[in-house]
């Protein structure tokens, strides 16, 4: 788990009070980004892809308040945003409706008031929701998303960018533009089983991990990467094409080659990898975006074949 501090996003169209949660979260370390409303909110977390954690007032001005920011971030970004509900509100329906869309937990306005602010630093900070999903979210040997998890994320990325299509008009009128191309990139191992074979199994997983490793290296903020299966990993490029996705794993596959990985005796494990990619703009996602996803990793998958093709052909001609 990484020990980067999260951002704070605070949403909240109440002045004084804002002002005090950033000031609070400043003095601890933290960056703090205040939003005043549902639209700001979206395009603070779109641009900033790292973990977050929003404090969201759930009554706002305009068409969408906190409980409609709520259901967003619940749908389509959990995986990386946790969010909190802030209400001034006596009863308790609104803080029951607020963890019913989707709030770990809700405050009432007045416990910042009351001494309770330590436990709002401790949800920051130490949170157990978070320490629960990232173990449960990644694979234990290379730290990378699982499969099924990464699966989620690309889908809610897809849907996302179609519920945006539109005229220009429309893309005018949005404070945020999502991404209108994705690229995903099919990874694997060259010879992976005689890296087990030949240095032990404990040495391939020292190279899985290297090459893990190497991945969260070359890849960019914006993109997710998992272990796919086996010696097998896969991207997905956010606002990129095939072309702007084979230039990074071209740089990729360039550090994996320099990689130096040892086994028991000492000797140096000669690593490589081969990939496909393929790519998908906004208006060739399905409605079903798991159709869409599925002929990604269809095109890919076909484009790593014939890239292992390619590489034994070569080898072929070099031993002749």
């Amino acid at each position: 788990m990484s020990n980067t501090k999260p951002i704070i996003l605070v949403v909240d169209d109440d002045n004084n009070f804002a002002a005090m949660v950033c000031a609070f979260f400043s003095h601890y370390g933290y960056s703090v980004v205040l939003a005043r409303g549902y639209n700001e909110a979206v395009e603070v977390i779109r641009q900033n892809p790292g973990r977050i954690v929003a404090f969201i007032d759930l009554h706002m001005p305009g068409e969408k308040d906190g409980y409609d920011l709520l259901a967003l971030i619940n749908r389509q970004m959990r995986h990386r945003v946790l969010a909190y509900a802030l209400t001034g509100d006596p009863d308790q329906e609104a803080r029951r409706r607020a963890l019913k869309t989707g709030a770990i937990h809700a405050f009432k306005k007045g416990e910042f008031g009351d001494l309770d602010w330590d436990d709002i630093l401790i949800h920051a900070e130490n949170d157990v929701a978070t320490r629960l999903t990232e173990d449960a979210t990644r694979d234990d040997r290379t730290g990378l998303l699982l499969l099924t998890v990464f699966d989620q994320i690309v889908e809610a990325e897809l849907r996302s960018s179609r519920s945006e299509m539109g005229g220009p008009e429309d893309k005018k009128k949005r404070a945020y533009h999502h991404p209108n191309v994705f690229a995903l990139a099919t990874l694997d191992m060259d010879h992976f089983k005689e890296v087990n074979d030949t240095h032990g199994h404990e040495t391939g997983h020292k190279a899985l991990r290297a090459v893990a490793g190497l991945i969260q290296e070359q890849i960019r903020l914006s993109d997710h990467s998992c272990r796919s299966g086996g010696d097998e990993f896969s991207i997905f490029f956010l606002a990129a094409d095939k072309a702007t996705a084979d230039g990074i794993c071209k740089k990729l596959q360039e550090r994996v080659a320099k990689a130096v990985v040892l086994d028991h005796e000492g000797r140096r494990v000669d690593l490589s990898i081969s990939f496909g990619v393929a790519d998908i703009r906004e208006a060739q996602i399905n409605e079903d975006v798991k159709i869409s996803l599925d002929d990604l990793k269809e095109r890919s998958d076909k484009t790593l074949r014939d890239a292992k093709v390619a590489q034994l052909g070569g080898l072929t001609k070099r031993a002749d």
